[in-house]
């Protein structure tokens, strides 16, 4: 069984080797626009939050982690995921109403972010996810 947990910074180094690779793998598809050791220094500042996941069948073994920030709107606060990783975390209904549990504790409406289209059939398929926009993204930097 896997049971979800909000982790204060104040126990980051405490922890951070085991969740490093989590969130690495997590960046792994991304475009460079955050690297593992500025996800930490977020952390650390406290712009953004981490929740991780404990496998209690496998010796209370990590089993995964979340980086997200939370954006405010007018109507509602999202959880907005930075990097998400791990051994199946957050992709059945069980987890995800752990981590809905989470993150009502901090007036949290919305989980939303970026991804690639196949994560997003996935998160789509296995937790009914919606694509309400698509991002698009112009490099000024190789436009002539």
């Amino acid at each position: 069984m896997c049971t979800i947990h909000y982790m204060a910074r104040e126990h980051l180094d405490d922890h951070w080797d085991s969740i490093k690779g989590y969130l690495e793998s997590g960046l792994f598809y991304s475009e460079g626009e955050i690297d593992i050791n500025q996800l930490r220094l977020l952390v650390v500042q406290g712009a953004a939050h981490l929740i991780v996941g404990i496998d209690h069948d496998d010796s209370d073994k990590l089993c995964g982690a979340l980086a997200f920030e939370i954006r405010t709107y007018p109507n509602y606060r999202a959880a907005n995921i930075i990097s998400l990783g791990g051994d199946h975390l957050f992709l059945c209904e069980s987890d995800l109403i752990l981590l809905r549990e989470e993150l009502r504790k901090a007036d949290i409406k919305r989980i939303e972010g970026w991804c690639k289209p196949a994560q997003a059939k996935l998160f789509k398929t296995k937790l009914g996810a919606s694509t309400p926009y698509q991002m698009i993204r112009i490099n000024l930097e190789e436009v002539a």
